[in-house]
């Protein structure tokens, strides 16, 4: 065997049993001696183990760029550039993958979760009915299939797909945000940005989240977050958002709390001036 095969092939096993800092060294030593693509590929794989995202990146598209058809350094290339926040190289990287290969489900699961970030859902829906063709077993697939229909508003297809995954992972919880839970047949001052709240229940395995966000003065976003997470009134809420706008760099569009509550006011520890309070600690306060 020759020196170049013997040590890609020590490096394989480094790599097998997880020495990612010896395997490393044996593929750049392999690398000099036989400059093939699949190498520069192993090479960035072990990098990314040892969390060295730029490192790895450059050997992912050094394999890409020795060789133009390698549809799993592609799929690397996305996963290093979605880790870095770069969506739109990481996307690109994905889709020259599925260009490559249209049913690859790993290029297909990336795409997707960045079409659903980028609200793409018509291209996330083409995507994931493709990917659940292949892997009709996967809850998550079906659970992003559902939000994706729900944002071109296929509802019917939406309900189904949750249900889906429900029933292959009973386990498996999902989320329903509901943002600024007011009602329109009762007039609060509660802002009504959805409508048919009264048709909202405790589905099993539904985690209910009600977000109270909007600008307003202490006394106005606390009396309005009383309002709209009552447990007596919704008992089916598991959990509550609150939003606090500081001055920011919208300031001369009056996007800011005039003045924004404080910790303490926030958590219902110290009423305000007046004496009103928080009533239901808050699960998650917002910094916008």
């Amino acid at each position: 065997m020759a020196a170049s095969g013997q040590t890609l092939d020590q490096a394989k096993r480094a790599f097998e049993a997880q020495q990612y800092a010896e395997a490393a060294r044996l593929f750049e030593e392999a690398r000099q001696q036989d400059p093939a693509c699949e190498i520069s590929f192993y090479l960035g794989i072990t990098r990314y183990r040892l969390h060295q995202v730029d490192s790895a990146l450059i050997a992912f598209q050094e394999a890409v760029k020795c060789n133009p058809k390698l549809t799993l350094a592609y799929i690397a290339l996305g996963e290093g550039y979605a880790e870095r926040g770069n969506d739109g190289e990481a996307l690109a990287a994905y889709e020259r993958a599925l260009r490559l290969e249209p049913e690859n489900a790993a290029a297909l699961r990336g795409a997707a979760a960045l079409y659903l970030r980028a609200k793409l859902n018509e291209k996330a829906v083409a995507a994931l009915e493709l990917l659940v063709k292949q892997e009709p077993a996967d809850a998550q697939a079906h659970a992003d299939l559902g939000a994706a229909y729900f944002g071109t508003s296929n509802l019917e297809g939406s309900e189904r797909e949750f249900e889906a995954a429900l029933k292959l992972n009973p386990k498996f919880a999902a989320a329903l945000i509901v943002h600024q839970f007011g009602d329109p047949t009762v007039h609060d001052g509660v802002p009504n940005m959805i409508q048919d709240k009264k048709t909202l229940k405790d589905y099993d395995n539904v985690e209910l989240v009600i977000n109270g966000d909007g600008l307003g003065n202490p006394a106005s976003k606390i009396r309005k977050y009383n309002l709209m997470t009552d447990s007596k009134v919704y008992p089916f809420i598991h959990f509550r958002n609150i939003k606090i706008f500081f001055l920011n760099q919208w300031e001369k569009r009056g996007h800011f709390d005039k003045p924004p509550l404080s910790l303490e006011e926030i958590f219902g520890i110290k009423p305000l001036p007046g004496g009103l309070k928080v009533l239901e600690k808050p699960n998650v306060v917002i910094i916008a």
